[in-house]
This record gives C-alpha cells, structure tokens and sequence, in this order.
C-alpha cells in the first residue's frame, strides 16, 4: 500500500464560545506552507456535535474561501458530517 498525499484533520479553535477565525486562518496557512495536499474540517477531532447547523455552515463556508482566496495551493477540503439521521445528513448536505 502506498500513499501519496496528506491531509490534516484541524480542530477548530473557540474564543468565548464562538469560533476564532484568526486561529483557524493561521493554522490553515500553516498547512499551506507545509504544502499538505487536504485538510479535513468537523471531521475527526468531534467539533460538529457542539456547532449549530448555522455555525457549521459558516465554518465551511469561511474555509473553502479562505483556501479558495490563498491562491497558493491546490488544497482540498474534506467536510465532515455529524446527524442522527440519512434525512438530517441529507440536508446539510443540501446547503
């Protein structure tokens, strides 16, 4: 078995209780730098089961353009999805 990139599961970071943007945009710069070839948002680190759906959505929304603006990387950005049901998954994948 072989692999051939790398993909960082990020935490997202909090500032009195809402998420800290300037921490989450220096450690995806950190990323680029590293030439990562992914990072992986509300995945692994179990963040999503504390965001609203309104939080989460602007979480993915803020780094996929922060990723998008850098221009200096081809980074990908993998979304992890947390519900309790196909119907709620569905949704959130519909937004």
């Amino acid at each position: 078995m072989s692999y051939s990139s790398v993909f960082t599961a990020l935490i997202t970071h909090f500032s009195h209780d809402k998420i800290d943007y300037n921490a989450l945009s220096l450690l995806i710069d950190y990323q680029i730098e590293s030439k990562v070839s992914g990072i992986v948002i509300s995945g692994s680190t179990g963040e999503a089961l504390s965001l609203s759906d309104s939080e989460h959505l602007e979480l993915v929304n803020y780094v996929t353009s922060y990723v998008k603006d850098t221009k200096k990387s081809n980074m990908k950005v993998v979304v992890g999805i947390y519900a309790s049901s196909i119907k709620d998954i569905l949704h959130k994948v519909s937004c």
